[in-house]
């Protein structure tokens, strides 16, 4: 378990490093038989053609099936576009979240009185298990739709982790919201809501 610990530490580390070295941080129904009958056309008429009793032509099958299918595909869309509420920023895959201890990444954009918003960083696990990652580059031009808001309420928790030797081992030591400058790296705890992160936990990663 000693050495497992100290391998994920070692990850994080240098995927921190890797991020700072990069970028300075870390149908309608058929008639009713009861009430209709039909009778045969000659064999000069269309043979899909059909008279009721009143003399009136029926729908064609193949018509009937085409408008059930576009109703339900209309209502198939409508369902689509009101499940849609995702957003358009997702928290890490499950499998990145698990090993950095993290359900999202990003670099301190701006800062706004008693808010912040962040650069998404991105992170992979390769296939040998090592982790890279990075973020936008210091002087990058970054609109205000490409940042991501981050909320966080009075029992959030701030803390600041130091990551030593190269990642053989690191240090917590509590933040608050005035230790959160531009540029940093940090790792969030919590989720998306109409694309803000509201966080439960902030990490100030910093690499000794």
């Amino acid at each position: 378990m000693k050495k497992q610990m100290k391998n994920a530490i070692g990850l994080l580390g240098a995927a921190c490093i890797s991020s700072l070295l990069a970028v300075g941080c870390s149908s309608s129904p058929a008639p009713d038989p009861v009430n209709s009958q039909t009778v045969d056309l000659p064999s000069s008429a269309s043979a899909n053609t059909e008279l009721s009793a009143t003399g009136a032509p029926q729908e064609d099958a193949n018509t009937d099936t085409s408008n059930a299918e576009n109703t339900e595909n209309a209502k198939n869309a409508d369902s689509a576009d009101q499940n849609n509420t995702e957003g358009k920023w997702h928290v890490l895959p499950p499998e990145i979240a698990s090993v950095v201890d993290a359900d999202f990444e990003g670099t301190v954009w701006k800062i706004d009185g008693d808010s912040f918003y962040i650069a998404e960083n991105f992170t992979e696990v390769l296939d040998d298990g090592s982790i890279a990652g990075g973020g936008p580059s210091p002087d990058a031009e970054i609109p205000d739709s490409e940042l991501i808001m981050v909320a966080y309420e009075e029992n959030t928790r701030f803390y600041t982790r130091t990551i030593h030797n190269g990642g053989d081992s690191y240090e917590d030591t509590e933040a608050t919201f005035q230790n959160i400058v531009k540029g940093l790296c940090v790792e969030l705890k919590g989720s998306f809501e109409n694309d803000v992160f509201h966080a439960t936990e902030i990490r100030i990663v910093m690499v000794s």
